[in-house]
């Protein structure tokens, strides 16, 4: 009988851990950061491409005023809890190069859906400000939002006359 009893609330707890929602968190990215901190508001990331390999659905980057290499993010959030990078002040976050990874595009999101890019600056790509690559089923073209940013249409200059 307690054999019973333990594998009944085994179960019991199973159940609860397994329905609850899982709990969305917040980090920041600072120019003056590290990336072997933990991403808090005490102790930032420097760079963007640490907070893209490391976000999930529901979470929230908030980038610090300052210039920073662009991302490449290939996880997506979910209808209800969009993963959300945003500027700390509108403009404030300028991103005007590729990421460690060398993409053409300064921000690249491949085969992800549910993302907010929210006020930021991003400028000198090579190709695009933002691309979005999608796989057959991805949604991101249709749940994009840009809310307050800002992809300006300036390259680099390159050539025998830059």
């Amino acid at each position: 009988m307690k054999h019973c009893g333990l594998m009944g609330a085994l179960a019991l707890l199973a159940g609860i851990l397994t329905s609850a929602p899982l709990r969305a968190a917040s980090y920041t990215v600072s120019p003056t950061g590290s990336d072997s901190n933990s991403g808090t508001a005490q102790l930032p990331w420097l760079t963007l491409q640490q907070a893209a390999d490391r976000v999930g659905p529901g979470d929230t980057v908030t980038i610090e005023d300052g210039v920073y290499a662009g991302f490449r993010l290939r996880t997506g959030g979910t209808a209800q809890s969009r993963i959300v990078f945003v500027a700390h002040h509108k403009g404030g976050a300028k991103i005007d190069t590729s990421g460690p990874r060398g993409d053409a595009d300064n921000i690249s999101v491949q085969s992800a859906s549910f993302i907010t890019l929210d006020g930021l600056d991003v400028s000198l790509a090579r190709r695009a400000g933002i691309g979005v690559r999608t796989s057959g089923q991805a949604g991101f073209r249709s749940h994009a939002r840009s809310r307050r940013s800002r992809a300006r249409a300036v390259r680099r200059a390159s050539g025998p006359h830059s």
